[in-house]
Order: C-alpha cells, then structure tokens, then sequence
C-alpha cells in the first residue's frame, strides 16, 4: 500500500495546484478554504484587502515609478525565479504593467 492509500485511510486527502495565474490560485484556496468551513466574511475581507493593495501597486506603477518584480526567499543559498514561472510574480508584474488581476469573487461549495 503506498503512503497516500494508507494516509487517506485514516484522513482525508485534499490538493491544491499552485499554477496558472495569481488570480486563479487566490480564487481556488477561496474556494477550498469556504468548503473546510472558513468564514465567508473573512475570506471577503482578505480578498479585499488582496485587491486594496493591488490598487496600490498599479497607482504606484501609473504615477511613473518604475516598478520592478523580484523574489526574495529567507532560505539558505540563492533563489532566482522568473515571473512566467510563478503566479504571484506574474500577479505582481502585470499589477506593474496596468492589467488586472482581480480575482473572482469567491462562492461557497467545494473547489
């Protein structure tokens, strides 16, 4: 029996891509998190606060301010990663360009 038949005997077993877009990755961890029960409002209130500061961004990107993608990892040794690879820097770089990322709103049910 491999190790995730014999894990889901005993609990469940979820999983979660973390690929696409930033705005599809925010909206299936919406969804997953309402059908484990969370709080719609509190899944309300970080999507708000996730477009807040994405406003920002763009405001900062529209007023001149050249705004520039990078990622930076607490980790020992050194990580370089590209924005087409990662959905949170392609979020952040098309934030910087003036497209939108807004997620969808998120609905209950399962993900």
């Amino acid at each position: 029996m491999t190790g995730r038949r014999a894990t889901a005997r005993i609990a469940p077993i979820v999983a979660i891509t973390m690929d696409g877009s930033a705005v599809q990755v925010i909206d299936r961890t919406a969804q997953l998190a309402l059908a484990l029960g969370a709080d719609p409002s509190v899944v309300a209130g970080s999507r708000a606060e996730y477009d807040a500061a994405a406003d920002r961004l763009r405001a900062a990107a529209a007023s001149g301010l050249q705004v520039m993608v990078v990622a930076a990892y607490p980790a020992e040794g050194f990580y370089v990663a590209k924005a087409p690879d990662d959905p949170t820097l392609t979020a952040f770089a098309d934030l910087a360009s003036g497209s939108s990322t807004r997620a969808a709103p998120a609905t209950t049910g399962r993900p």
